[in-house]
């Protein structure tokens, strides 16, 4: 009876052990954060960070939790702010260009996205490092060639500027939903220069956004900067050039004045057809009447 006893006690003892605190540690989710980072001039440095978890059923996107965003340098963490998740588990936060972040001797600065977990989800943290970069884009027309310029360099610790060794850099325009590419260059010796001669649609005056975009590059991540300039094509001028005839012309086209007689003329052939078609079956009905 006293060894019962004593095995009923340590199973007791046993039993108080966060034995379910383990198993709750076992079963608890192993998300991923997902970094992207973009340095958009006269802006901000744009970093987003993308939580989910994969299973069997494949992505999940986790939202309202609570991302945390620090600076690393080598002799302090700063906490730069904390956002909440988006319903596609979407975090974003802008740096702004005036903040200045810690480096380390090779001029990197380091940004970690953090998660502190929760009783589903287990702690996570990613961090990437780049340099800053400064990119200028000047527009100007040259002997009537409308001409794009870059500069791009970087800074050293005395404020010296250290041209960029090359780059691909993306020409854009944006439209409705996307950016369209209109060239791929290449930058070498920090400098680039292209002659816009693509004819594309602007507003009623011609202005059109354009783009210099330098993609994910191993030392300074996604680079943006964007400027503006009445290099497109009017948008009333351009639907004239395009299609021949404006919507409020008082005359249609010929075929859709003929597909219109062809569609009108079938509705009233089966409209007569049915008419005639009445007309004989009660003629039919009075002649059997008739001969009764």
């Amino acid at each position: 009876m006293k060894k019962l006893l004593k095995y009923f006690a340590l199973f007791l003892l046993l039993s108080n052990i966060p034995g379910n605190n383990l198993l709750a540690q076992e079963e608890m989710i192993e998300p991923a954060i997902l970094l992207e980072y973009k340095n958009v001039m006269n802006y901000g440095k744009e970093v987003t960070a993308k939580i989910y978890f994969r299973d069997d059923e494949g992505f999940h996107f986790l939202p309202d939790l609570a991302i945390q965003f620090y600076s690393i340098g080598e002799e302090e963490e700063r906490l730069l702010g904390e956002v909440l998740t988006d319903a596609d588990g979407i975090a974003q936060f802008v740096i702004s260009n005036d903040y200045k972040l810690p480096k380390d001797p090779d001029g990197f600065f380091t940004i970690r996205a953090v998660f502190e977990g929760n009783n589903l989800y287990a702690y996570y943290e990613d961090e990437f490092s780049f340099k800053d970069i400064v990119l200028e884009m000047d527009l100007n027309e040259i002997d009537s060639v409308r001409t794009i310029s870059l500069l791009a360099y970087e800074r050293d610790s005395l404020d010296n500027k250290i041209a960029v060794e090359e780059a691909d850099v993306y020409i854009q325009v944006p439209r409705m939903f996307t950016n369209l590419t209109v060239s791929e260059e290449y930058l070498e010796a920090g400098e680039l220069e292209y002659e816009f001669t693509v004819k594309i649609s602007g507003d009623s005056s011609g202005k059109i956004g354009l783009i210099a975009f330098i993609p994910e590059h191993e030392l300074y991540g996604n680079v943006e900067i964007r400027s503006h300039a009445n290099w497109g094509v009017p948008f009333h001028a351009h639907l004239r050039e395009t299609f021949g005839r404006q919507l409020w012309t008082p005359v249609a086209p010929l075929w859709m004045i003929i597909t219109l007689i062809i569609l009108l003329a079938g509705v009233w052939g089966h409209y007569i057809y049915s008419i005639i078609q009445l007309s004989l079956i009660g003629k039919a009905g009075k002649k059997m009447l008739n001969n009764k």
